[in-house]
């Protein structure tokens, strides 16, 4: 399991913060569908796949070390997904429910910290 920054520790104190291990293969967004809420990755990787048929862009995403990487971006929730999110190698991850960003300005704050890497679904952003 990764190390967890202090941000992640905050929010794994509320109740329906998930944390738990995907194997790889796994969906975690479909293309056309709004995000549930967001992933913080504590290890593994992730594939951002674009396009369709033999026209496929494919963009792995990993956590550095010591790091998190938080997607998709909490201002995206209210948007359709452009990429497919599937886990590559085995990951760790905690899920917030977008329900609970929207509520909690504690929850909206720790997810803006710069000890998290954004990865939008339009590509990465600055910290």
């Amino acid at each position: 399991m990764g190390s967890v920054p202090d941000p992640v520790r905050r929010l794994l104190g509320w109740r329906d913060v998930i944390r738990g291990i995907r194997p790889a293969g796994q969906v975690l967004l479909y293309r056309g569908h709004r995000p549930g809420g967001v992933f913080v990755l504590l290890s593994g990787s992730v594939l951002f796949e674009r396009g369709g048929g033999g026209l496929k862009s494919l963009r792995e995403v990993g956590v550095p070390e010591g790091g998190a990487v938080l997607l998709p971006l909490p201002t995206e929730l209210d948007v359709e997904s452009p990429v497919q999110i599937t886990v590559a190698t085995e990951v760790d991850l905690v899920f917030v429910p977008g329900t609970l960003i929207e509520s909690d300005e504690q929850i909206a704050r720790a997810l803006d910290s710069r000890e998290l890497r954004r990865e939008g679904l339009r590509g990465p952003r600055a910290g």
